[in-house]
């Protein structure tokens, strides 16, 4: 049963798997494409935009990841295709201040090296890169998101004995 507590972490359980499926799904329905960013012209545009909205309302309810929120929103207004030096701007300041955010955080300390993995990776192949940062930042979220849940369980029920 999904109680309205509940609710809160199931949305963002969904949205957290959403965004580490979706890059998954562009690649397996359009190929490869050189950035995530370029899936906005293509049949998977929707799950793009839908997958990065859900993102910014999640980040802009967290105060230590309110400003990747309003970036990424930037990033998904102004596309690559139609404006590419605003788009790819608000992209880098995306990606440095989630590794702000990560480096900042004092839990799981060893996904920011994940994450600085996939930066190096976009060296090699953006779209790699930005896959495993995607991982790497849903994985903190995840992981942060069911310590508290298992913390706010304990207090919970120690407080009603």
């Amino acid at each position: 049963v999904i109680n309205m507590k509940s609710y809160g972490f199931y949305w963002r359980l969904l949205t957290i798997v959403s965004c580490c499926l979706y890059p998954l799904l562009c690649l397996a329905i359009n190929g490869y494409e050189v950035s995530l960013s370029k899936y906005f012209d293509t049949s998977t545009q929707p799950i793009y935009l839908l997958c990065n909205i859900a993102t910014v309302y999640y980040f802009l309810q967290l105060k230590e990841w309110s400003i990747p929120g309003v970036l990424l929103l930037f990033v998904t207004v102004f596309s690559v295709s139609e404006y590419p030096i605003t788009h790819n701007a608000f992209a880098v300041l995306f990606f440095v201040t989630m590794l702000i955010a990560l480096l900042q955080s004092k839990r799981f300390k060893y996904i920011r090296y994940i994450f600085m993995l996939g930066l190096l990776s976009c060296l090699y192949s953006l779209l790699i890169g930005e896959i495993i940062c995607i991982f790497a930042v849903s994985f903190h979220h995840y992981l942060f998101m069911l310590k508290f849940k298992t913390i706010k369980e304990y207090n919970e029920r120690n407080n009603s004995k």
